[in-house]
């Protein structure tokens, strides 16, 4: 018990931790370095993939068909994250939008964020949400997304068992 609790304190301090200015400046160098190995071809690909990503979505709803919905959704929305869109930025940034407003409706009042599927989908879900919590320009969407974030550890830390897993 007080190892899942150690384990949720940590996942909570780590998603309120201010990073150090010396680590931002360390990831913007390594973004310029990443830069100069993406060739055209590689920038056309990535480019094309994305956009394929963006015509399977289902804007009414904001979520991607193809298995369960919510790990579709999820990795999707972080693929388009990984280059750079984001809620109210980029090109894709509307879809990742929707994309959240969609895992979030999905989540119910005990924190597990489903569509009827199983954890394994909560887990990609959890992710995300992790991953997009901060960098919303929408602070009403950011607090949301805050507060079901933090229900949805909770009920990671309250459903593992004491051997893990």
């Amino acid at each position: 018990m007080k190892i899942r609790w150690l384990l949720f304190a940590t996942l909570l301090i780590g998603l309120f931790v201010v990073i150090p200015s010396d680590y931002v400046q360390a990831q913007e160098g390594a973004e310029e370095a990443i830069k100069e190995e993406i060739d055209g071809r590689t920038d056309l690909a990535t480019k094309k993939g994305l956009s394929y990503l963006a015509s399977k979505q289902d804007m009414r709803t904001g979520c991607w068909r193809g298995g369960p919905t919510i790990v579709a959704t999820s990795q999707a929305a972080l693929a388009f994250m990984a280059n750079g869109h984001a809620p109210g930025r980029g090109k894709y940034g509307n879809r990742v939008k929707k994309a959240v407003e969609y895992i979030l409706s999905k989540s119910r009042p005990d924190g597990y964020i489903t569509d009827n599927s199983k954890m394994y989908s909560h887990g990609f879900a959890t992710l995300f949400l992790a991953e997009v919590y901060g960098m919303c320009q929408d602070k009403e969407l950011n607090n949301k997304i805050k507060f079901k974030l933090a229900r949805a550890i909770k009920l990671i830390v309250r459903t593992q068992g004491d051997f893990g897993g």
